[in-house]
């Protein structure tokens, strides 16, 4: 493509665009996740493929041989960027995510993050997992708030337009039943960034009714209130 008609008056947007593919898959995710970015680099590399020879017929063979050499080196090239990338927020690599699964659904581990998730909260009490991340619950071995299994950016749309009798607002439900414990990482987590801005009053509730757990950033435990007791203090 960069060596397509005129290509000083496109280069950077095509640049720009290889860059974007290859944030395709940041996070080293496996499965449907890494295999957009190949999708994405087999397309590119068809329309070299046929661009080329089309636009230079008169050397053909030699732009078609280069134009091959350069498709092959996009496809790994985009296939290595997935591959060197860690998997946030646990800093899985590719192999580790793929090879060997640091869970199994429907079954707890043993990792730090987990444990400390059991210490604090009783078996049957609920958690909150911020943003939407179902595995942890398994991991955690602890069943979601009641309704709140998920918190998509609509919920927080439908929550300021409800239709009559059926609520659901997690700001106003924090306020009248919050959970013993949320996890909560978009600060962090660079898959987050189409939440944050949801999240305003998550972070206002979290200031005035958790406290941050010593050593988990992530994790907020709820603050003791009269005649409430239902978890300790880290």
């Amino acid at each position: 493509m960069l060596l397509y008609r005129r290509p000083n008056r496109n280069r950077i947007a095509i640049l720009i665009g290889f860059a974007g593919i290859l944030l395709l898959n940041a996070r080293a995710a496996a499965g449907f996740k890494d295999g957009q970015t190949l999708i994405m680099a087999f397309a590119l590399s068809g329309l070299a493929l046929g661009g080329c020879p089309e636009r230079q017929a008169d050397s053909s063979r030699v732009l078609s041989r280069s134009a091959l050499v350069g498709a092959i080196g996009m496809v790994l090239v985009f296939w290595g960027s997935s591959h060197l990338a860690t998997n946030t927020p646990f800093n899985w690599t590719y192999h580790e995510s793929t090879h060997k699964p640091p869970y199994t659904i429907y079954q707890p581990i043993d990792d730090a993050i987990s444990l400390k998730v059991r210490s604090l909260v009783p078996s049957g009490q609920p958690i909150l997992m911020l943003p939407y991340m179902p595995e942890f619950y398994w991991m955690a071995d602890r069943r979601p708030p009641y309704g709140y299994y998920e918190y998509l950016p609509w919920d927080a749309v439908y929550a300021r337009h409800p239709i009559p009798g059926y609520p659901h607002d997690l700001c106003q439900s924090l306020l009248t039943d919050p959970p013993p414990l949320i996890v909560y990482t978009p600060e962090t987590d660079p898959t987050s960034l189409t939440v944050r801005p949801f999240f305003a009053c998550i972070r206002k509730r979290l200031a005035t009714l958790y406290m941050p757990v010593e050593g988990f950033p992530s994790l907020h435990v709820l603050r003791p209130r009269k005649n409430q007791s239902r978890v300790s203090p880290p």
